[in-house]
């Protein structure tokens, strides 16, 4: 049994211009002594996330679907406004929050009461959970704040936060997240107001937890060099969904969406005597209001199909860790899950066919990758861009397969030799891996 398993985790706050949904059917796990990283720009969703799981949203803010299992015990918010189950759920939870599950927060000046000293929010949560007397949670407090690299930590233990650098501020709430021995650690951004030697010490400090209590980890960052070093897996998110998943060496060596790829790009580095110039990711985040169905980083993304736009792909599976939720890959698992070398389907352009040479069904005109469908029931190709959706695809498009039109991605294999084998999925996603007949059925490919 995972140490804490979420499944399908959406969360939807209420403003004056909407409802914003800012997770969107986010799934995870996290075993015992694992460090799980997630990462990806700001406005993903990697902190709502985490908030969801404390149960610390803001009031116009909730939990519309999903499951949270934290040590075998549900902890998913209550949904409706019953008192009664909102008044358990929260007693619950206080129990758990600084006890069972630490959390180091991103802004330490919001997290500590500037008019309360150091002692009084330090000694807090351990008299509450560890029942320690006075006099012993101060001695702890002490021992806590050396722990973190906080010197003279009797005098400074008396004072302000106003009295402490960001740095130090910083530390204090990470002291706080670990005074209970947490089963898990969830760290936002724990390391952002750090020095470089501050940093490691504090990554050593997690570690050495991590080794003697086996307790799990969530890091949200944007630094990759420290999830590199320190995460057994990683999460890569955008627009409030999960885009990738897999060992950090899967990752980092093995990246399948085009924003992973995009991330791995814009990070310095030299080869030789010269240095790489920096491949920023164009375009800007999208814009929660205005989301589509489908895949939120397509209109950024140079290997966009319109499908992207419309429909959101499932996740492709590549081993038992890394996985990936993209369209093109979606596409290269239908086009090799039947073998070819059935002479008539090869000869129709079918199965284990190459791809028409300029034009035709699902090729790349050049090295800018632009997707080509056939118009007309194959009269001309053009190439197909993710804005071309809000024209229509459905009049360009032309007749689906079952009218004789170009079948799904850069292959034109038969329906039924491709939902004889189906590529390994995870249930409730996209109809695409419940096989191809069934995305010609929903119209799936009068958009590819």
């Amino acid at each position: 049994m995972s140490l804490l398993e979420v499944r399908n985790l959406t969360t939807s706050f209420k403003t004056d211009q909407g409802i914003v949904t800012a997770v969107r059917g986010v799934d995870y796990r996290v075993e015992k002594g694992e460090i799980l990283g997630i990462v990806g720009e700001s406005g993903s969703g990697k902190s709502v996330g985490m908030f969801s799981l404390m149960g610390l949203l803001a009031d116009n803010g909730s939990v519309t679907d999903g499951t949270i299992t934290f040590d075998g015990e549900d902890i998913t918010p209550p949904r409706g406004t019953d008192r009664k189950g909102r008044s358990a759920y929260e007693k619950k939870m206080r129990a758990i929050r600084g006890n069972k599950i630490g959390m180091i927060f991103q802004d330490p000046m919001s997290y500590l009461n500037p008019i309360l000293t150091i002692e009084r929010q330090l000694t807090e949560g351990i008299r509450c959970h560890l029942k320690y007397d006075k006099k012993k949670a101060r001695e702890y407090a002490i021992e806590l704040m050396g722990m973190v690299g906080i010197p003279n930590p009797k005098t400074r233990l008396r004072q302000y936060p106003f009295e402490f650098s960001g740095g130090m501020r910083q530390r204090i709430i990470i002291a706080a997240a670990l005074a209970c021995n947490p089963k898990l650690i969830i760290a936002d951004e724990p390391t952002t107001a750090l020095d470089v030697t501050v940093q490691a010490q504090i990554l050593e400090l997690i570690q050495k937890l991590i080794k003697n209590t086996e307790a799990g980890v969530i890091i949200i960052t944007h630094d990759l060099g420290v999830v590199a070093s320190l995460c057994d897996r990683i999460s890569i998110m955008y627009g409030g969904r999960i885009m990738e998943e897999g060992t950090a060496d899967e990752i980092f060596y093995d990246p399948k969406h085009p924003y992973t790829k995009g991330l791995l790009g814009s990070i310095a580095r030299e080869t030789g005597d010269e240095k790489e110039p920096l491949k920023p990711i164009p375009g800007t985040p999208p814009d929660l209001l205005k989301m589509k169905d489908g895949c939120p980083f397509a209109p950024r993304c140079e290997e966009a199909m319109v499908v992207c736009v419309d429909h959101n792909p499932g996740n492709t599976e590549f081993s038992g860790t890394h996985r990936c939720s993209c369209w093109l890959h979606c596409m290269e698992k239908v086009s090799t899950v039947a073998a070819p070398g059935d002479g008539a389907d090869d000869a129709a352009g079918g199965v284990g066919a190459p791809p028409p040479k300029g034009g035709g069904t699902g090729g790349r005109t050049d090295d800018k990758h632009e997707r080509l469908v056939e118009t007309g029931g194959g009269k001309a190709a053009r190439p197909h861009q993710a804005g071309d959706a809000q024209a229509g695809v459905g009049d360009d498009a032309g007749p689906g397969p079952e009218k004789g039109g170009p079948a799904v991605g850069r292959s034109e294999q038969p329906v039924e030799a491709a939902a004889e084998k189906e590529p390994r999925h995870n249930k409730g996603h996209h109809a695409a891996f419940a096989g191809l007949s069934k995305i010609f059925g929903k119209g799936v490919a009068a958009h590819v």
